[in-house]
């Protein structure tokens, strides 16, 4: 496995620090952040969402770009997957 690297600062400084909810939870030796892995299926669904967002309630790309911590670039590349493959919306 990799050597995990902190979100926050990207140090390598990083330490097991027990289980959350069944996730490893590891600790930030410089910057002191505690963090889990990230769940792969959960950013499958967030990337969706803010797809949505950008076509259904009309939101920027910058806007979404500040609420994920993705460049608008690679939001783009995310969504011109989307538009290739013809998504279908249901109401809420």
């Amino acid at each position: 496995m990799p050597k995990k690297s902190c979100w926050a600062c990207g140090s390598l400084d990083v330490i097991r620090w027990g289980f959350q909810s069944g996730k490893q939870r590891f600790l930030c030796k410089n910057c002191g952040t505690y963090f889990t892995r990230i769940n792969k299926g959960v950013s499958a669904s967030n990337r969706f969402i803010w797809f949505r967002n950008l076509f259904l309630q009309k939101q920027t790309q910058e806007i979404i770009s500040a609420e994920g911590g993705y460049s608008v670039r690679t939001l783009k590349r995310y969504f011109d997957g989307y538009l290739s493959s013809n998504p279908r919306f249901s109401k809420p």
